[in-house]
Formats: structure tokens, C-alpha cells, sequence
């Protein structure tokens, strides 16, 4: 320790003696050349190739993952179905290949128009808008619908996210090298990856919430027409992705609100102080760029009728989705009645717990984090250190405005699901995907904490020439101590920079050849079920519902596999030639088989899953029965 500190300590008077030996150079020059336009070059660079692999990673082994039940039910949708007509169709009980039934249910084709695609969101799914599956429907129309093909479309929505954080994290924080961390941040990030090759529109909402802060930022800090207008079409196309965007629409313009309000009550010169920022963390080139981002050009009046009639625009259009949706709340009650299930308090906590670091890190398979449980625990207990060093750093160290749009991204729904499974029962804010805001939320505050760290220092007050010596010798000291700060704080941003990046990279490299992860839920054991099945020459696969989880086992099977979907009472009726299998079959229905005379032998079963959360793991139990005629049976 004495030995780094005296190195610091000559690193640190080598550089400034040799900054005050420069007679050429004022103090305003030595500031200004401190804040480069992209801060650590070197750094930029560094986190820019890192950008490009996070991209180049999102159209990864996209053929090769589940395609899991949530999935299934968007190829249903972008073929126009709901489920209640697939259901109608198939319990006809005829058989049917896994070709027929891709064909018929799973890719668009003539018989279903896009009107039908839009109809069955409104009529079974209208938590689920149309915008992603509209443009997903015409994408296979062109493309195809190849498993890669498909996925490659939600990969290519993601993308839009890598820009828009960055974005989003200049406006905040007023520092380029923050938007370089927080692209970098999110296209390596675990959770980010696994719903950017997902066919479900989580990756594009991600990039929505993002893009639509980033430019109500815009529309405060200049104020111009056109910037309103940008805000009210991204915030229309917010709401058409997710119908949770309402809460989180309703917490940013309430922050729009708030602060138009506020700097009717303050004078100009208040508009452009931060909220208790210390000029021993920023200098003074850094205080006038973010507290110019979180100002009003002004005239106010002007700024709440544009704000006013942006946001009722967005309102507008969005109305007729409102009325489908009051239409058909039943059917969202009924299609999300399986996380209304009620759990102990202790399984919301401990699921709160390991969802915290799934944004950074994520080495385990069925979700526990890693499969060294001391290593797992440690890894959370370290990211909810910095999470909370972070959140000070917010609330002490960054702007109001800043401060209010990410507390509004975080807390807008995430309370609103923590408070109904407090009030209601069950587990809506355990499942990861509904948390996409509060995440983006995360790794904007531990953005805004490390670009903190990388500021550069303000030098104090140069002496006048003919002033005593004393003063000179203060003028070093000073300079030198706080060099020695800066040079404490780079290396701490670097190293948590470098250990977040490296988790993420690290989690990216073992979910990416992984043919299934903790996401695919109630298809996570898909992958080795059909390896069983594969054994058998000529399967029969007769199932008495799972509709969704026969789809995706269907994606891992040969095209001339025959299916079959039956009544819980109908006989049993298979060619000789065939080998009968019974998928996820009830106890009733195996019992019935043998007293007719069938021989049930129990071919796959899975274990416990998901030990942290039993309704998700009973979900995702799996299992497959053979059936043989015996010499009883003509």
C-alpha cells in the first residue's frame, strides 16, 4: 500500500509540474483540453469495439435456442390466430406433421390477412399491441419464417437500443464518455441478450423506453417544435409496444410536467444551478453542459402548449387500443392468471434479490446466477453495493432532471407490480421480462456513478505572479492532491467498469452456445425431450392439451413427425406402424389406457427447475409416456 501511494504520488506531481512548466498553456486551456469531446479517448475506442461485439453477438446461434410457449403464441398472432381458434381447429383430432402444422399456425400466409393478426392481438393478447408483430408479420412475408429469420427480426429491434442508451446517457449526465458506457453496458449485458433473440417485442421495448426519455431530455433542454413533435411520435409508438408502457409514459410526463413547473417558480439563473453538485467533482466546462441540458430555452408558455399538445396527440392516437383492451380485460386476467398464483413473501424477496444482478451477470443455466451458490450470492451482495453507492451518487451528484426521468423509468411500473403482488398476491414482479425499465433504469444510474468518477478535476485559482510564495506552494499542493484524487477515482471507475464488463462478457459467451436458458420457462426442457423422441423410428405424439409447449417441441423435430391433439375422453386410434407417445399426459388418462389394456412406461421426466419460484417450476415440468398395444388387444 505505501509503495502504490508513493507511486500515485510521483505520477501525480510528474504531471502537474509538467502541465505548470508549460508557460504556453493558461489554466483555461489545461481545462479544456481535460474534457476532450469523448473524454478518455482511448476508453471510447475501447468501449466502441466492445459495442460492435454486443451487436455482432445479438444474431448469434439464433437457429439454435427454444423456441419457448411466449414465442409460439407470437407466430400465432402474426398468423392471425388466437387461441381459441388453434384450439377449435386442432382438437378435430386428426393428425396432422409438424410441416402442416408450422405452415398452417406458425407463418403468415393467404387465408389470414394482417387485419387478423391485429384482431387476434386485440381479442386475446391486448396487453400486447401491434406495432412489434405488424412489422414482424411483413418481415417474414419477405424473409421467410426460418427460425433464424425470425429472430433475426427481434435482434435487429434490439439494436436500436445501443444508440438510444447512449442517448439517453449524454442527456443525463452531459458527458459523451457516459454514452459510450452505457452502449457498451447494454450490448453486452446478459439480460439485454437474451430478449434481443427472443421473437417477443422486449428488446424493441427496451430501446422505446430509452429513445422516448432521451428525447422528452431534447424537447426540455431546446424547446423547438419539431423536438416536441419527435417526443409525441416515439411516445406513440411506446404505447403501441407494451401495454405496461402506460405507466411508464404516465411517470415521464409527470417529470415533464414537474419540471415545467418548477422553472415557472424559479428565476433563469436557478434554471441552470444542479442540484447540489460539488465543482470538486465537476469542472466548470461539465457544469455548464449538463445544467444547459437541464434547462428551458424558454418562453415557458410555449413549452407547456407544445408539451400539452404532443402529449395529447400521443393520447389520441393511442385510443383505440385503449377501448380494445377495456373490451377485453378478461381475457387479460385470464392469459395472466398464472402469476397471480400467491407465493411466500420470503420467494418475492429472494427473487428480487438474484433479479438484481441479472443485468450483469448470469453464468447459470436455470437462472440461480452461478451454480457455486457462495459465488452467486457474492456476485448479488457486490452489484447491490455498487447499485446503492450508485443511487447516492444520483441523488447527490446529478441534476433534478436527471434524478426525476430515472426514478420515473424505475419506478413507475416497477412499484406498480411490487405494490399488486404485496396488496393482491403472486409474482408479477419476479418475472424478469416485465422489468426491462427497471434494469435500463440500473445501468443508467451505475453509468452516471463511474462517468462521475472519470471527470476530470477543476485546478484551483492560478496566483497572481507577484504573489508570495506561499501562495505558490499552496497553488502545487493543492493541484497535486487533487491529481492524486483523480488518479484514485480513474482507477476505481476503470476497475468496476472493467469487472462489470468482463461478468457480462463472460455471461454473454455461456448463454450464446446454450440451446435453452432460465427465459425459455415452461420450454426449458424441450431440448431433451426431443432427443428422446428422436430415438423412436416413426413417433406418434398424442397430447390432450399444451398446445404451446407441443408447438415448440415441434421446432426440434423432423418435419414428418405426426402430432395429434385429443379429448381427454376420445380413444386412442394409432397405426401398428407408428411408436405411440403421450405428451405431459394426466394421471386419469394413463389409467384409463391400462385398464384398456395399453402398457403407459414413463420414457422423460424432469427434476426441479426453478427451485427458487414453484409455480414457474411445476410449469416447466415435462414429461413423456410410451404406449404399447399388448397381446390383450386385437
Amino acid at each position: 500500500m505505501e509503495i502504490s501511494l508513493k507511486f500515485h504520488w510521483k505520477i501525480a506531481c510528474l504531471w502537474f509540474l509538467l502541465n505548470e512548466s508549460s508557460k504556453s498553456m493558461t489554466q483555461e486551456t489545461i481545462v479544456t483540453r481535460s474534457k476532450q469531446p469523448w473524454g478518455n479517448r482511448w476508453l471510447a475506442w475501447i468501449l466502441a469495439m466492445l459495442v460492435g461485439v454486443g451487436v455482432v453477438l445479438r444474431f448469434s446461434h439464433l437457429e439454435t435456442k427454444v423456441y419457448w410457449g411466449d414465442e409460439v403464441f407470437t407466430s400465432f398472432r402474426i398468423a392471425g390466430y388466437t387461441l381459441a381458434e388453434v384450439n377449435r381447429e386442432l382438437l378435430d383430432e386428426r393428425p396432422r406433421t409438424v410441416a402442416e402444422l408450422q405452415a398452417t399456425y406458425q407463418q403468415p400466409h393467404e387465408q389470414r390477412s394482417m387485419n387478423d393478426t391485429i384482431r387476434s392481438l386485440a381479442e386475446d393478447d391486448p396487453q400486447h399491441p401491434p406495432f412489434f408483430y405488424i412489422f414482424a408479420r411483413v418481415w417474414e412475408q419477405i424473409l421467410g419464417s426460418e427460425l433464424g429469420t425470425k429472430r433475426a427480426f427481434a435482434a435487429l429491434c434490439s439494436l436500436l437500443l445501443i444508440p438510444a442508451s447512449a442517448g439517453i446517457a449524454v442527456e443525463l449526465f452531459g458527458s459523451p464518455l457516459a454514452g459510450w458506457i452505457a452502449a457498451a453496458m447494454v450490448s453486452l449485458s446478459p439480460f439485454h441478450l437474451l430478449y434481443a433473440q427472443e421473437m417477443r417485442e422486449y428488446g424493441l421495448w427496451a430501446a422505446m423506453i430509452a429513445l422516448t426519455g432521451w428525447l422528452l431530455l431534447r424537447a426540455l433542454r431546446t424547446g423547438g417544435i419539431w423536438a416536441w413533435v419527435g417526443w409525441s411520435l416515439s411516445l406513440t409508438l411506446l404505447l403501441y409496444t407494451h401495454l405496461f408502457s402506460v405507466l411508464i409514459a404516465g411517470g415521464y410526463c409527470l417529470v415533464a410536467a414537474y419540471w415545467l413547473w418548477r422553472s415557472s417558480q424559479s428565476a433563469p439563473t436557478d434554471q441552470l444551478t444542479l442540484a447540489r453538485s460539488s465543482s470538486a467533482v465537476r469542472p466548470p466546462a461539465v457544469i455548464e453542459q449538463v445544467a444547459s441540458a437541464n434547462s428551458l430555452p424558454a418562453p415557458l408558455p410555449r413549452q407547456w402548449q407544445f408539451f400539452g399538445i404532443s402529449t395529447l396527440s400521443a393520447g389520441v392516437l393511442f385510443l383505440p387500443w385503449i377501448i380494445a383492451t377495456l373490451q377485453n380485460l378478461s381475457t387479460i386476467s385470464r392469459t395472466n392468471g398464472f402469476t397471480a398464483q400467491a407465493v411466500p413473501f420470503s420467494t418475492l424477496l429472494y427473487n428480487w434479490w438474484l433479479n438484481l444482478a441479472r443485468p450483469f451477470a448470469d453464468w447459470e443455466p436455470t437462472g440461480q446466477i452461478s451454480s457455486n451458490p457462495i459465488a452467486a450470492q457474492g456476485t448479488v451482495l457486490g452489484i447491490a453495493i455498487l447499485v446503492t453507492i450508485s443511487f447516492w451518487n444520483l441523488a447527490d451528484r446529478q441534476p433534478l432532471l436527471s434524478r426525476l426521468l430515472l426514478w420515473a423509468m424505475m419506478g413507475s411500473q416497477g412499484l406498480a407490480l411490487v405494490i399488486l403482488d404485496l396488496s393482491q398476491g403472486g409474482f408479477r414482479s419476479t418475472i424478469i421480462r416485465y422489468l426491462a425499465p427497471c434494469y435500463l433504469g440500473l445501468q443508467l444510474t451505475i453509468t452516471g456513478y463511474l462517468s462521475t468518477l472519470l471527470l476530470p478535476n477543476v485546478l484551483p485559482d492560478r496566483p497572481a505572479p507577484e504573489a508570495h510564495s506561499s501562495s505558490k506552494l499552496l497553488f502545487i499542493k493543492q493541484g497535486i492532491d487533487q491529481n492524486i484524487n483523480y488518479i484514485h477515482r480513474q482507477l476505481i471507475a476503470y476497475s468496476l467498469l472493467a469487472i462489470l464488463l468482463i461478468a457480462s462478457g463472460s455471461s454473454c459467451a455461456m448463454i450464446l452456445p446454450a440451446n435453452t436458458w432460465w427465459n425459455k420457462q415452461g420450454s426449458y426442457a424441450i431440448p431433451p425431450l426431443a432427443q428422446v423422441i428422436k430415438r423412436y423410428e416413426s413417433p406418434w405424439i398424442v397430447a390432450y392439451d399444451t398446445m404451446p409447449r407441443m408447438f415448440s417441441l415441434s421446432y426440434h423435430l423432423n418435419s414428418r413427425v405426426v402430432m395429434q391433439f385429443i379429448h381427454a375422453q376420445s380413444p386412442v386410434n394409432v397405426p401398428p406402424n407408428y411408436d405411440l407417445l403421450l405428451f405431459r399426459s394426466s394421471l386419469e388418462v394413463r389409467d384409463r389406457l391400462q385398464r384398456s389394456g395399453w402398457q403407459v412406461d414413463r420414457q422423460f421426466q424432469t427434476s426441479t427447475i426453478y427451485p427458487y419460484l414453484s409455480p414457474l417450476d411445476e410449469q416447466a415440468q415435462l414429461w413423456l409416456d410410451s404406449v404399447q398395444r399388448n397381446s390383450l388387444l386385437p
